[in-house]
């Protein structure tokens, strides 16, 4: 009997020290791998959603390109093709591999979702740059692949956010690592992916005005960028094509204030897409509050003198990409996805935050379900709510800069203020 109970006290140690292995010491790897199937199963199982931007644009595009190959495509510039040379190299490649509207389907958005992973894993070593906690880099991780904006985005409409994006946080954790030169390099292919990019830039001029990279660095912008693009002048286009064309498209495009973006834009939608003089002196309006209301951030940020900590550069950043689509006209309602990835950084470092990203993913969420499932915002009461979310969203994350300037004390958990440390000055 002894000797039963000893072999029992023994299974059950072994079984608690398992089990205390599994989840203390290898708890993050056990975890990454989890979250990682999650992740991809959520995945998988919006593959088979077609949205509408995939019939009426995608799909026609790579039946153009697999038809009459990429010379002809580029000869004849189908109609709303707004998207850059480089997105054109993957529409080219998924026009060759795939031979039907289900594998096209299949093809591009195992791309995008390539790109989530990465991004996800990107946003976990800013996450852990900032607190030097390997806690951190999960919490990120995960946060980042399990924003519904970001899965919808990516393997329900099929959309390519994530690639930009991808390089846009590389560029992010390449500054805090105090490589500059590979983060301009970076930042050059996310504006040569997509012209939303450039929501960024007023963090990197901010960083050039404190002397935190050098203004000859910026060179390496156009060096990527026109890097990138050029290379579709060997698949038969022209350099306007290659280097300008879409970009100008973009600008062009759409003639509603607010394109289901959630900003107060949506109220003057009527007015403003009338098409005529009204049109034309709004949109100039917009664009000048829209300059005014940046200026005065940046303005404020550069006067002030400060140690730019890593936990407050996440924090500038984060306002600069909301801010900036926020109070621009004619955005998109996927225009708030770098700020969607960006509170991922900010939650995962300070759990206190999570009602910031709450802010801002539930309104991006219903802009989402309008779009993708005509789950429709029923009344005008709704709209402005889900618009002052997001208002509410960048008033608090400017407070915060504010206070956080004005005390200069990390707002970070007690544990890791020690390892929050300045970007340093060239």
């Amino acid at each position: 009997m002894q000797k039963l109970k000893s072999f029992n006290n023994k299974i059950n140690n072994g079984v608690r020290k398992f089990l205390n292995d599994l989840f203390n010491k290898r708890a993050l790897l056990f975890w990454f791998i989890i979250i990682t199937i999650i992740a991809l199963a959520i995945r998988i199982a919006c593959f088979p959603t077609t949205s509408k931007d995939l019939n009426t644009y995608l799909f026609p595009w790579c039946d153009i390109i697999k038809s009459n190959g990429t010379k002809a495509f580029l000869d004849t510039y189908p109609a709303h093709y707004n998207y850059s040379m480089a997105y054109f190299y993957i529409l080219a490649f998924v026009s060759k591999v795939g031979s039907n509207h289900t594998q096209f389907t299949y093809l591009i958005k195992a791309f995008s979702v390539l790109f989530d992973f990465s991004l996800a894993f990107v946003i976990g070593l800013i996450s852990y740059n900032v607190t030097k906690r390997k806690n951190s880099f999960l919490y990120g991780y995960s946060l980042a692949l399990l924003i519904p904006s970001v899965f919808l985005n990516s393997s329900a409409w099929g959309q390519c956010d994530s690639i930009f994006t991808f390089f846009i946080a590389l560029c992010l954790n390449l500054i805090i690592k105090n490589k500059n030169n590979y983060a301009m390099l970076s930042y050059g292919l996310a504006i040569g992916l997509k012209f939303q990019a450039i929501f960024f830039l007023p963090i990197i001029l901010f960083l050039v005005v404190k002397n935190k990279i050098k203004f000859t660095s910026l060179l390496l912008i156009f060096v990527s960028f026109i890097g990138i693009n050029l290379f579709s002048v060997f698949l038969g286009a022209d350099l306007y094509t290659a280097l300008i064309r879409s970009y100008i498209e973009q600008l062009q495009s759409f003639g509603n204030a607010s394109l289901n973006f959630p900003n107060l834009y949506v109220l003057v939608n009527d007015f403003f897409a009338d098409g005529g003089v009204k049109q034309k002196t709004s949109l100039i309006v917009f664009l000048c509050f829209t300059l005014a209301v940046v200026f005065i951030i940046f303005t404020y940020l550069t006067r002030k003198d400060f140690t730019i900590t890593n936990d407050l550069l996440i924090k500038l950043s984060i306002l600069f990409v909301t801010v900036i689509p926020y109070f621009l006209p004619r955005m998109h309602d996927r225009y708030l996805y770098i700020a969607d990835i960006l509170f991922a950084v900010l939650v995962a470092t300070n759990f206190k935050k999570v009602y910031l990203g709450f802010l801002v993913w539930y309104p991006s969420l219903r802009c989402y379900s309008d779009y993708l499932f005509d789950a429709k915002i029923d009344n005008q009461v709704s709209v402005v709510c889900i618009a002052l979310m997001v208002l509410l969203g960048i008033i608090l994350v400017f407070l915060d800069i504010h206070k956080q300037i004005n005390t200069q004390q990390p707002m970070l958990p007690q544990d890791s203020l020690q390892e929050d440390k300045p970007i340093q000055e060239e």
